[in-house]
């Protein structure tokens, strides 16, 4: 069987972010374009969200991941989920992807403000998406379509923890803060059933070989096996 070409994996975002050659740089920036045109497609951007052709929880998903590589491609991919979770249709069946989204987000904003002293335009996008992200699941924790996503708010409150820490980092920046915390404040409310203590970090740490840090590429690629296969 030959593989597809548009499949989107992490050796394709390595490679991609990796090239020096010009040549390969062309060939592979004209790739993930057509990655972007198909995963525009899935997202229904033109059809608010909805037809036959759209796939939100894949189309997300590979958003989220090609918004891992470097320049337009990264910027592009944030914009495509900005508008579909602005626009798109409210549906519980969105929730994993939603929580897969917010822990890249949080691991990505805690990484950007650990490791750059000045401000990109991605991480001002990534807030963005962050705060549309944890609005939608406030707003299905208050319907309560999140009772049986105790492990995702356990994996979230990790996260969150994370974020807190970093926090300050973002405090010149008044349009990223209020997001950051917003997505705090958010968190909170959809934590604060689950009970824990350094005990049930450890048993987090011990479950998954990520521990609370790790490679960021992992982490994705693990969630995004854990809601779907790409296709």
């Amino acid at each position: 069987n030959s593989k597809n070409p548009l499949e989107i994996t992490e050796k394709f975002i390595q490679k991609f972010n990796d090239a020096t050659n010009p040549q390969d740089k062309e060939d592979l920036l004209e790739l993930a374009k057509k990655m972007l045109a198909r995963c525009k497609r899935r997202s229904g951007l033109g059809t608010l969200g909805s037809g036959k052709h759209v796939d939100l929880p894949v189309a997300w998903t590979e958003a989220i991941i090609l918004a891992q590589c470097k320049g337009e491609i990264q910027e592009e991919a944030l914009d495509i989920l900005l508008i579909s979770l602005d626009h798109a249709p409210m549906n519980p069946e969105h929730v994993p992807v939603l929580f897969f989204i917010a822990e890249s987000i949080l691991y990505r904003i805690c990484c950007d403000a650990a490791q750059k002293s000045y401000l990109y335009s991605s991480e001002i996008k990534l807030s963005k998406v962050g705060f549309l992200v944890f609005l939608r699941l406030l707003v299905f924790h208050l319907c309560g379509h999140l009772e049986t996503s105790g492990e995702h708010t356990y994996r979230l409150h990790t996260d969150l923890k994370a974020l807190s820490a970093c926090e300050v980092c973002y405090h010149p920046y008044p349009n990223i803060l209020s997001a950051v915390q917003f997505m705090l404040k958010a968190g909170e409310t959809i934590c604060g059933a689950v009970v824990f203590s350094d005990v049930s970090l450890e048993e987090r740490q011990k479950q998954s070989p990520l521990g609370m840090v790790g490679n960021i590429n992992q982490m994705i690629y693990d969630a995004s096996k854990r809601i779907t296969v790409i296709k």
